[in-house]
């Protein structure tokens, strides 16, 4: 018996209103929490916040049931970035994450034309992005030790 692999089918789906239920959204990307202190204050009061004031929305990878990642985003008039970029691992290596990052940056890109779309990546998840962000046009334009955590390297992407 041979065993064919296929690739799920992942629906994109872009949410600039609170239509989501963000304890159900916290609780898919609680292993963020760990690279940045304050994660959950942040995403329930600044950028729950925000996306009511339409200044950050969400676009989600659904594979049936589950989120099979997520990309949260700021479009504000000082700045385009992907606040955060997660796939879950059990939709890592089969281009959900590049789907995603196409996904996240075409929807920034549309946004404002003259501004580039920033990403920061924590030292630990860096080896693992890079090859995504460089495939994609993303330059390094700084490393900051500290910016988070102490004594820990955040990298600072942009795509032009």
């Amino acid at each position: 018996m041979i065993a064919l692999n296929s690739k799920p089918k992942v629906i994109f789906e872009h949410i600039e209103s609170e239509s989501i239920k963000f304890s159900d959204l916290a609780k898919s990307i609680s292993t963020v929490g760990a690279y940045y202190p304050n994660f959950k204050n942040w995403l329930y009061f600044t950028f729950r916040k925000e996306m009511i004031e339409g200044k950050r929305s969400i676009i989600i990878a659904r594979a049936g049931n589950s989120i099979a990642g997520l990309s949260l985003l700021k479009h504000s008039l000082d700045e385009k970035k992907i606040c955060t970029f997660y796939v879950s691992p059990s939709y890592r290596g089969i281009g959900v994450g590049h789907q995603l990052m196409d996904a996240s940056t075409s929807y920034l890109g549309d946004k404002d034309k003259d501004k580039d779309i920033a990403i920061t990546v924590a030292e630990e998840r860096n080896s693992e992005l890079y090859p995504l962000l460089k495939s994609k046009g993303f330059s390094i334009e700084n490393k900051v030790i500290g910016y988070y955590r102490e004594n820990i390297n955040e990298y600072f992407y942009s795509l032009k």
